[in-house]
């Protein structure tokens, strides 16, 4: 998995490319640091978003106010 190309949706960049020049996008992924950042570059997306936010852990925390 580490050396297979990245497959975009189709129509993906220019969705991407329509929406850069009027919000602020972010990524927000759980996974390893390193490939999930290898996937982002190799995929050659990565300058649509403004933040990009790998986290280690997915674990949702309920809030009570």
């Amino acid at each position: 998995m580490l050396v297979r190309p990245i497959e975009l949706l189709d129509g993906i960049e220019e969705v991407l490319f329509a929406l850069k020049n009027h919000y602020r996008l972010v990524v927000a992924t759980k996974g390893d640091l390193l490939d999930q950042e290898r996937k982002l570059k190799n995929s050659g997306i990565e300058h649509y978003f403004h933040h990009i936010e790998v986290m280690s852990e997915k674990k949702m925390r309920i809030i009570k106010n």
